[in-house]
């Protein structure tokens, strides 16, 4: 026996109690035994599903046999008061078994730290010297700022730009 896990949704059309008699109704076709139930609700659908805005939403766990479910899945598709529906397998792990596949993941040791291969050299790391800063900006830094000239000192007068242009468009032609 395999154990699946069914959710449906009923037409929000139906009255509260249409919608548990058909839900009852798909319990008994199960062929089957119910593990687990939910409390079927009222919901509002993210987007229309047959032209339909809400439904009631009910969930259940069973366990039954592969041929059972063939014939109960039969039944699902003919019901006419269900929007959606989505049987599927569900896997149920054994402590036992997770216990098996951590196991399996760290080989029943911690890792150890990377050793050299024999044969291979290992390079010494050599320490990198820290640059110095230092709060006073150097003797050659000030004179740079220094030569730069201020917006003061650099502005031109327009009759200096008609001599130069005048002595290069002179020596093109």
């Amino acid at each position: 026996m395999k154990t699946y896990e069914l959710n449906i949704h009923f037409s929000g059309k139906l009255e509260e109690k249409e919608a548990v008699e058909a839900f009852e109704k798909i319990k008994k076709n199960i062929g089957g035994k119910i593990l687990k139930e939910e409390e079927m609700k009222k919901i509002n659908l993210a987007y229309p599903i047959k032209k339909e805005l809400h439904s009631f939403l009910a969930s259940l766990t069973f366990e039954a046999l592969p041929e059972n479910v063939l014939k109960f899945r039969e039944t699902l598709r003919h019901e006419e008061t269900l929007l959606r529906y989505l049987l599927s397998i569900k896997n149920i792990v054994s402590d036992k078994s997770k216990e098996r596949k951590i196991r399996r993941a760290t080989r029943g040791r911690p890792r150890k730290e990377a050793r050299p291969r024999p044969g291979k050299k290992v390079a010494d790391k050599e320490e990198k010297e820290t640059p110095k800063i230092t709060k006073e900006p150097e003797k050659k830094e000030m004179e740079k700022i220094k030569k730069i000239p201020s917006r003061k000192e650099s502005k031109i007068k327009l009759e200096d730009i008609d001599k130069s242009l005048e002595q290069l468009l002179e020596k093109e032609l």
